[in-house]
């Protein structure tokens, strides 16, 4: 999180974390590894700002819970600190306050989901569940959370013509979060990075539709980099979270990589003939089990 080491990292670890709460795990979750980063970043190298994308195909309820209970700290302890100063401008009670609180700002949090309204934790349809997954606010009340819900798409044209564009619209949220402190330029970034939203998963996981080309990890990646790199500190750390086939795991874990390390503008899909039908087959063949059944997703189609 300093201004020295890599840009950009991937945390490949297992299990996922955005479901687990502050102390509820939830959803295979028992440990929110992003909300930690983020914490790290803040008590271990005096980050005051984080913001957080997350990509899995679910809601990170967790995340958002915990991002939510944290602003809202922060923003009640900005509010005593105004209001004593205001009654006493000299010292005194603020001067204590601020002494208590050791002189400096608590985190703050932008928190930023694109996922599937339709799958866990929403598919009971629970109302709060619903509600909180469907959440855009910036600013009121010191929050800064947005949530926007995946879209079926008939062709890959589609796709990146119509709703790529829209699904974009979270780095311009993410940007009126940064320019809420201008004088705050280092705001790392983390992606909650879930690959079951793929072409590739299960049927069962990707039962509703709400799905994105291989290529998204790639593009959402690149977008991510340029983001940080022109608006805040510059550095990505990003964090597995769900992901369940092979073919799912080994495409989008190389589609996010290229994006990861890859230099320039780069391409709209980035490079499609690495996780092509033939690459992922010898992939599989190579890395195959010694014993138990592959865990084996859906071919891709190039008509698409």
């Amino acid at each position: 999180m300093g201004t020295e080491g890599p840009k950009a990292a991937f945390a490949t670890i297992r299990p996922p974390g955005h479901h687990c709460g502050e102390d509820t795990p939830s959803g295979f979750c028992f440990v929110n590894n992003v909300a930690i980063g983020a914490a790290h970043a803040h008590l271990q190298f005096g980050v005051k700002r984080v913001i957080i994308f997350d990509i899995d195909l679910h809601h990170g309820n967790g995340t958002q819970a915990i991002a939510w209970a944290i602003n809202a700290e922060t923003n009640r302890n900005k509010l005593m600190q105004e209001a004593t100063r205001h009654l006493n401008p000299e010292g005194g009670i603020a001067q204590s306050i601020s002494s208590t609180q050791g002189g400096t700002q608590g985190l703050q949090i932008f928190y930023a989901s694109l996922h599937d309204i339709l799958s866990f934790p929403c598919e009971d349809g629970d109302p709060t569940l619903v509600r909180d997954a469907s959440v855009s606010i910036a600013g009121a009340h010191g929050q800064y959370i947005e949530n926007i819900h995946l879209q079926p798409y008939a062709s890959h044209e589609e796709f990146w013509n119509t709703l790529y564009p829209y699904y974009r619209t979270l780095f311009s949220k993410a940007l009126n979060f940064i320019k809420s402190d201008p004088q705050d330029t280092n705001v790392p970034i983390f992606i909650s990075c879930g690959f079951d939203a793929s072409e590739l998963e299960y049927e069962s996981m990707s039962r509703h539709g709400r799905k994105v080309p291989v290529g998204f990890y790639y593009r959402f990646t690149k977008d991510a980099k340029a983001f940080a790199a022109e608006f805040s500190n510059g550095k990505v750390v990003s964090v597995l979270e769900g992901g369940y086939s092979d073919r799912t795991l080994m495409a989008g874990g190389m589609a996010h990589l290229a994006g990861l390390v890859e230099d320039g503008e780069g391409t709209l899909r980035g490079p499609e003939g690495w996780w092509s039908d033939i690459n992922l087959d010898l992939l599989e063949k190579a890395c195959k089990k010694r014993k138990g059944r592959q865990s084996v997703g859906k071919p891709i189609h190039p008509s698409k």
